[in-house]
């Protein structure tokens, strides 16, 4: 069996975003890497000659993530997921174990499959064999992945693992026209909820259809937040056409207050011409908030630094927080919703 197909075998779970699945939160430290590594070279020496298992494996790793369940038994009407909506669930250990059960049970058909059933001299049937192979390699891998998430953040802090898996399902004209969307889930209850060390792993992003993703995280988080891709970083400005404003910013990106804005004037060439701002009356006006005081005066270069900074725009993005935080979010562009988790999927 080539290299390539065995460490894709041993670490299926992490290819394929899956990880261990327990009723109740529990702390891991960064695990010891030579221990792990062991383990990884015993799978893959056990995988090695055993083609038939790793395939099933990864099928079943595949199905824990609801990835081969049909979109029709998971939104059985359309009703359930209207456009221009979204619905969050929790995932039901015990609904994914009889999926399970029934996928495994599905080959019992003749005298020579139910040999899968008898125990060996262990006690194991080969069926609890390849279940209890399958969490030992989801356990490394998530083992491994809160690792390689805290080195990312720079902590040392411990990761919380485990939990109810946790998603939503998006249905929006925006998975179309934004193909490179970004979502993040964090885990909060005081504090900067938006912080790295508080972000809760993705064990699934899958674009369903052109106007359909379905995200499933490892745990349930508190907020959720939607991001235009970072390529969304623009010069411009707000308002409509008939008045055009810029939110100020001081010299290090912060928002000032939000009542703290700055109207934008028009060069027309004629009367109907509204297509060319007036920069030099732009500037003049950012001069006059640094003299008055509502923009410091740290600004190195009051010329093109200052008019570049003023009308930087950032990529938009949606949070959903907790009820009784919707005005607790602070954000350049940011659209709030309440979080609300809906019932088992």
């Amino acid at each position: 069996m080539p290299a390539r197909h065995k460490r894709e075998v041993v670490l299926l779970a992490v290819d394929q975003e899956a990880a261990q699945m327990r009723d109740q939160y529990s702390e891991v430290s960064v695990p010891d890497l030579n221990a792990w590594r062991k383990q990884i070279q015993t799978l893959e020496t056990y995988f090695a000659g055993n083609e038939a298992k790793s395939q099933a494996m990864r099928w079943l790793t595949r199905l824990r993530l609801l990835e081969a369940v049909p979109f029709q038994y998971l939104v059985p009407a359309e009703e359930m997921l209207p456009t221009e909506t979204i619905r969050f669930f929790h995932i039901d250990r015990n609904w994914v174990d009889a999926l399970i059960d029934g996928a495994m049970s599905v080959t019992l058909t003749s005298t020579r499959e139910k040999q899968w059933l008898l125990k060996d001299d262990d006690g194991e049937t080969q069926y609890t064999s390849i279940m209890n192979e399958l969490d030992t390699a989801e356990n490394l891998a998530d083992a491994y992945r809160n690792y390689v998430t805290m080195q990312s953040n720079a902590s040392t802090a411990t990761k919380q693992t485990g939990g109810r898996l946790t998603g939503f399902l998006f249905r929006s004209s925006i998975v179309r026209d934004f193909p490179g969307l970004e979502v993040q889930g964090y885990r909060s209850e005081n504090g900067n909820p938006w912080s790295p060390e508080k972000q809760v792993s993705l064990h699934r992003f899958s674009r369903l259809s052109d106007t359909v993703i379905m995200v499933v995280f490892n745990g349930c988080p508190t907020h959720v937040r939607f991001q235009e891709p970072a390529e969304g970083i623009r010069l411009g400005v707000d308002g409509d056409e008939n008045q055009f404003e810029l939110k100020l910013k001081q010299a290090d990106g912060t928002l000032v207050p939000p009542s703290a804005t700055s109207s934008i004037n028009i060069r027309k060439r004629d009367s109907a011409d509204r297509s060319v701002l007036d920069v030099l009356g732009m500037y003049k006006s950012m001069k006059n908030k640094i003299s008055s005081g509502v923009l410091d005066a740290s600004f190195t270069d009051q010329e093109s630094a200052l008019i570049a900074t003023q009308m930087l725009q950032y990529p938009y993005q949606q949070d959903f927080v907790p009820y009784g935080q919707m005005d607790s979010v602070e954000s350049p562009h940011p659209h709030k919703d309440a979080l609300n988790w809906g019932g088992d999927a």
